[in-house]
């Protein structure tokens, strides 16, 4: 089974495409990524293949994936702020040069 990774982030896309200011997007973003990512992360690395097991279920979903989630998302708005910081200012500061 392949990761669904841009799939599922891209079915929550007409959500805040129409309505823009009621969804938090990162928000619907992890919580997307975050059950592929635990079970990508285990199962890849004991069995060599991608299935759904922990990250899939109610209980991995609350004891790994809210704390996985909370930190994936904290450390994402941690890159955004930096990365904002970081670009230039003036009349072409939109602009790569």
């Amino acid at each position: 089974m392949p990761l669904g990774f841009p799939s599922h982030q891209g079915l929550l896309a007409p959500l805040w495409r129409r309505w823009p200011g009621r969804f938090a997007v990162l928000a619907l973003w992890v919580g997307a990524l975050v059950p592929d990512v635990v079970d990508g992360t285990e199962n890849i690395a004991r069995r060599g293949r991608f299935e759904q097991w922990l990250g899939h279920s109610l209980l991995g979903a609350t004891l790994v994936g809210v704390p996985l989630g909370l930190a994936l998302t904290a450390a994402v708005r941690r890159a955004a702020r930096r990365l904002a910081s970081l670009r230039p200012r003036g009349r072409l500061g939109g602009l790569l040069l």
